[in-house]
């Protein structure tokens, strides 16, 4: 709680008593003012305002010394390497596969089963799977595919050939 010193006596005052306990003195508003700024204490919003200013400086050095002297876990790792796998050539078949299809908002496909995916070599995946969806007459049909698909980085997929089959 902010005080004042009592000119009259010395005692100090609170800004939210108006007469001083020490010499029975009363002081308006504005005289509590003036003497806290002839003190050196600041009022409420000045006060205030300092604590926002500080506060402001305070977040800004934090996000310049988090910027270059943080513990950024991304660079503590190593880089995660740049490969593909059997789920990822998976899902990536179905973007192919709807893509062809007469409905692809129908497409229904199983959940993934490693069974389905075979690795020819480092980047390049073979998918054997299906997907329900409605043909030209709206029947829903299940239909085979077999996907040769192929990694070329940066999360980067090429269909290197698609076939279909009914069953």
């Amino acid at each position: 709680m902010p005080k004042f010193r009592c000119p009259n006596c010395g005692e100090e005052v609170s800004t939210f008593v108006r007469m001083c306990p020490g010499c029975g003195r009363e002081f308006d508003r504005h005289e509590i003012k003036e003497l806290m700024a002839k003190q050196g204490k600041p009022n409420n919003k000045a006060q205030y305002s300092g604590y926002v200013a500080l506060a402001f400086v305070g977040i800004i050095l934090y996000l310049v010394f988090a910027q270059f002297f943080g513990n950024d876990s991304s660079s503590s790792k190593r880089p995660k390497e740049d490969v593909s796998d059997a789920l990822t050539a998976f899902v990536m078949s179905q973007e192919f596969v709807e893509e062809k299809l007469v409905a692809p908002r129908t497409a229904k496909f199983p959940h993934f089963d490693p069974s389905m995916a075979t690795q020819v070599d480092k980047n390049t995946w073979i998918i054997n799977s299906y997907v329900d969806s409605q043909n030209r007459f709206g029947a829903l049909v299940r239909t085979k595919y077999r996907a040769k698909m192929q990694y070329i980085g940066n999360n980067q997929w090429e269909i290197l050939d698609l076939n279909f089959s009914d069953w």
